[in-house]
């Protein structure tokens, strides 16, 4: 499971530490130092697809935990920009 998320201003380079679950609040809210959306329509999608991803591997290490003993990690580190064809 996601473990941490930041939200960052495209524009002025602002950001916040949030939980993975708090980052959907910021979808097309203002950044409070210039005024530019947050988080916008492209990257809420992404965000929500990673966010299914990361569950779904949790629940494949649960199934594979449970047959072998042992664990797999995954972590993602950065996504900086998200384009939607």
């Amino acid at each position: 499971m996601l473990s941490d998320a930041h939200v960052k201003c495209d524009e002025c380079d602002w950001i916040l530490s949030v939980k993975p679950e708090e980052v959907l609040d910021w979808h097309n809210k203002c950044c409070p130092v210039c005024g530019a959306i947050i988080v916008n329509d492209a990257e809420f999608r992404a965000f929500r697809v990673l966010l299914a991803i990361s569950r779904f591997s949790d629940w494949c290490n649960r199934v594979y935990k449970f047959f072998t003993g042992k664990e797999v990690e995954m972590h993602v580190t950065h996504i900086d920009s998200v384009k939607w064809r």
